[in-house]
């Protein structure tokens, strides 16, 4: 199933961006989605890998910095290392010294990563941007010109324009398992034999029509206006942007997702986040922080939600933080890695 998502994405106040940037957009993530295998290799880059991406983008075009976005959302890997921010992938921008301030904004702005840029520098953040100088030099950085996406996209047809949903709607279904995953204790949720009776739900007793109308419900159009709220929109794409990073899960799994599975949660928990920040979400505040704390059940429930609604997550945060505040949300992490080669098996690109 194809959909133009992309057309209804705005700024988060609901501002429009142009259709020029969503067609970037598209372009960037059929270039970056097509060249992945490549560059991850064909045995991917797994746990025990030394390696990492490397990156140098050729120009600061509105086509280049949605290659930017896109890097940033698709290249996450298990090896990384959120204590000390190893393995990280790196970004690196050529340009001139008196043209930074300028190239920050873009960096900044809705269009392009917004928050991300001003915490790719903490350990927990997978994806690194930097902005260098013009003779920069890295024998083993990956080169994008935009001639090269460019030449890509004269390849392609149409479709470039539109999002296969279809691996999405069932990453979507995740979140709509009610009991089944709601109900597990958080307080072991790397064991993988505790999902057994939520997989079974999952792979054999789903209907289609479900799966559909479920996705149908998580964004919908107003019919006067045509628009779509700018919140809705984001947990929508965040169903898509997690289901472009399967395959890359597929090579880096040498055995069984079961026996990786902490480490595989570790990884989509750092993707999620570095999506959060591109889609304008940002940590909680010194000052939400002490107010969660002062919370309790169903109060602090409601906070939390209310400051999503913000586009504040208190989610965003390491792995290790993720343990202690929100230990409920692991189970979903958890619970995606395994559904992985069902959805694959179901779903062929």
């Amino acid at each position: 199933m194809k959909e133009d998502l992309f057309k209804y994405l705005n700024k988060k106040d609901g501002t429009l961006i142009s259709d020029d940037v969503k067609k970037c957009w598209y372009e960037a993530r059929a270039y970056v989605l097509h060249n992945l295998p490549a560059w991850e290799g064909k045995d991917g880059i797994g746990k025990d890998s030394s390696r990492h991406l490397e990156f140098v983008i050729g120009g600061t075009s509105t086509l280049m910095l949605s290659v930017v976005r896109q890097i940033a959302l698709s290249a996450h890997y298990t090896n990384f290392n959120d204590a000390d921010g190893s393995n990280a992938t790196v970004i690196n921008i050529p340009c001139n010294n008196s043209d930074k301030e300028k190239v920050e904004d873009l960096l900044r702005s809705e269009e392009c990563v917004a928050n991300l840029y001003d915490f790719c520098n903490e350990n927990f953040i997978d994806v690194s941007i930097r902005l260098v100088d013009n003779d920069f030099e890295n024998e083993d950085a990956i080169r994008i010109t935009e001639d090269d996406v460019r030449s890509y996209i004269e390849t392609q047809n149409d479709d470039v324009y539109s999002i296969d949903t279809r691996r999405a709607q069932y990453v979507n279904m995740v979140y709509n398992m009610g009991c089944e995953i709601n109900n597990l204790p958080p307080d072991d949720p790397n064991t993988a034999e505790r999902y057994n009776i939520a997989l079974d739900v999952f792979c054999y007793q789903q209907s289609a029509k479900r799966r559909k109308a479920c996705w149908n419900d998580c964004a919908k159009v107003n019919p006067a206006t045509g628009e779509v709220n700018q919140f809705d929109i984001r947990k929508k794409l965040s169903n898509v942007f997690c289901a472009d990073c399967f395959d890359s899960r597929i090579r880096e799994i040498k055995d069984s997702a079961t026996g990786n599975l902490e480490i595989l949660a570790k990884c989509e928990h750092s993707r999620w986040v570095v999506e959060r920040l591109v889609l304008g979400f940002a940590p909680f505040s010194k000052e939400d922080m002490y107010k969660d704390e002062e919370l309790f059940g169903k109060e602090r429930r409601e906070f939390r939600e209310k400051q999503k609604k913000a586009f504040k997550h208190i989610d965003l945060c390491s792995y290790r933080d993720l343990k202690r505040l929100s230990p409920e949300d692991m189970k979903y992490d958890c619970f995606l890695m395994l559904a992985i080669p069902y959805i694959l098996s179901e779903v062929k690109l």
